[in-house]
């Protein structure tokens, strides 16, 4: 039997780094690389406990993926040099667009609670994998902060954002709290299970059925509204740069208003089918601006019995209809709550077709 000190000890141990997923670990093992060439070479600052900080991450990862000698397999060497390859374009980016010469501080920040760690501000639209500090003396919070964001891989859809359902009615010009209050009652009627009480309960199934009708309705009457507040492409590219944080940045941030703490960086890194890699490094607001400035004759789509609002648009150049931008209403399997929120994506932005480093030009 532990004594209680041995106790205390084995509780502050972290649990085990799960490296599972390839996909998740290449991402990681990207962040932190990136972050440790925009460093000078040492591994980022961080606020993770002891064993999971980025070197014990990045080892787990890399060990995972290449092995125990990971640093002498040649696909660990080709991230390393492509992490380097884009750490130098972010440099120049910082130099040219925000005065930042030199990077005096390199923080991975690619946990929700991370930005408010780092900046002491709390942002919702914070998608910020790394911050980087500009010199400064003493407390790195009085240095100008910049927001990166890091892509990784053969791209797929990023989520943007979390609303819930007052920032979804505000967007909306809809009241969708009123949703709530069905699932609620039904709840009550249950007894009000706990969320290890619901998974077990003998009214299991019944309680999420409530719950998905709850988001269908939300859906349904989201949907309504933005096609009532907005009628043109102009006011639906206005609510999707909105609804993404892409309408620039304000000291504190304002997600009311689409505005984010800090500037915000896109680093997109792609691998593509021969195992070489292709940088681009972009403002976040003039990345989304870029995007949309491929689309045309938007219409706001929600079928019958769904849980999620699309805006599809007629691509400029190909003249094919495509996915511009979704919410997914959720519950992220709380259905013993009444607490649905959105998850927002930019279905086309990797799209062959959609090239984000400029505004679309019709070729004459």
């Amino acid at each position: 039997m532990l004594q209680f000190s041995e106790f205390l000890i084995e509780a502050k141990k972290p649990s085990p780094i799960s490296t599972k997923n390839p996909a998740d670990s290449h991402g990681k093992i990207h962040e932190i690389l990136v972050g440790k060439h925009l460093n000078g070479g040492n591994f980022p600052e961080d606020y993770r406990v002891e064993g999971k900080r980025p070197v014990d991450i990045h080892n787990a990862h890399a060990a995972a993926r290449f092995g125990k000698k990971f640093s002498e397999h040649p696909k660990y060497k080709a991230m390393d040099k492509a992490a380097s390859e884009v750490a130098s374009k972010i440099k120049s980016h910082l130099s040219s667009e925000h005065g930042i010469k030199k990077t005096q501080r390199t923080a991975w920040t690619s946990q929700s609670s991370d930005h408010n760690s780092e900046t002491g501000v709390k942002d919702p639209l914070n998608k910020a994998d790394l911050i980087v500090t500009g010199p400064h003396k003493g407390d790195h919070k009085t240095g100008k902060k910049v927001a990166i964001s890091l892509k990784y891989g053969k791209l797929k859809k990023t989520n943007y954002s979390n609303p819930g359902l007052k920032t979804l009615g505000s967007l909306s010009g809809k009241d969708l709290t009123v949703h709530q209050k069905p699932h609620r009652e039904f709840l009550k009627s249950v007894g009000n299970p706990s969320h290890e009480e619901y998974k077990v309960h003998k009214k299991k199934d019944e309680i999420e059925a409530s719950s998905r009708r709850m988001t269908q309705s939300v859906a349904e009457d989201f949907a309504d509204g933005l096609r009532k507040k907005h009628k043109s492409d102009e006011d639906l590219k206005h609510y999707i740069k909105r609804s993404v944080g892409a309408l620039g940045h304000t000291e504190g941030g304002d997600a009311e208003a689409g505005k984010t703490h800090l500037p915000h960086v896109i680093a997109k890194t792609k691998v593509k089918a021969d195992g070489s890699h292709e940088h681009s490094v972009i403002g976040g607001t003039e990345h989304v601006h870029n995007y949309l400035s491929h689309f045309k004759d938007l219409e706001v789509r929600h079928s019958s019995g769904q849980s999620s609002v699309a805006v599809f648009g007629t691509h400029k150049g190909t003249g094919k209809k495509m996915e511009v931008h979704r919410v997914s209403i959720y519950m992220g399997g709380q259905h013993e709550t009444a607490n649905p929120r959105g998850a927002t994506t930019l279905g086309s932005e990797h799209h062959a077709s959609v090239d984000t480093s400029k505004a679309f030009k019709s070729k004459k």
